[in-house]
């Protein structure tokens, strides 16, 4: 992850941008939302790249419906501290809030073409 957002964090030129593992304060603010993904059994696809983009198309067909698949429990997130060691304007209080985790739901909902 963090080579991941320091990359993101050079394409943009190093602007100031905010990030944001939580689904309301991006709706409202902008910036960069960061959520896991879990892509597993029949949602599986033949390497990295396909499961990226059923993740993906997982997360596009909730369309604003951002709930997490993992239940609700104290956690550290990794994806929290991966956007505070590599710069972004994150709010170090996510550290303590578990990460919104996406899984597709239905066959028929995957879309890899």
């Amino acid at each position: 992850m963090p080579i991941c957002f320091a990359m993101i964090k050079l394409w943009l030129s190093k602007k100031d941008v905010l990030a944001t593992t939580i689904p309301e304060l991006w709706l409202n603010s902008g910036g960069l939302f960061v959520w896991e993904a879990f892509v597993s059994g029949p949602f599986k696809g033949v390497d990295h790249v396909d499961d990226a983009a059923i993740a993906v198309q997982g997360f596009l067909n909730r369309k604003g419906d951002y709930y997490s698949e993992a239940t609700s429990q104290e956690g550290f997130s990794q994806s929290a501290a991966s956007l505070l060691a590599t710069g972004w304007s994150i709010d170090p209080a996510e550290l303590r809030i578990p990460s919104i985790v996406i899984s597709p739901k239905k066959a028929q909902d995957i879309s890899t073409s």
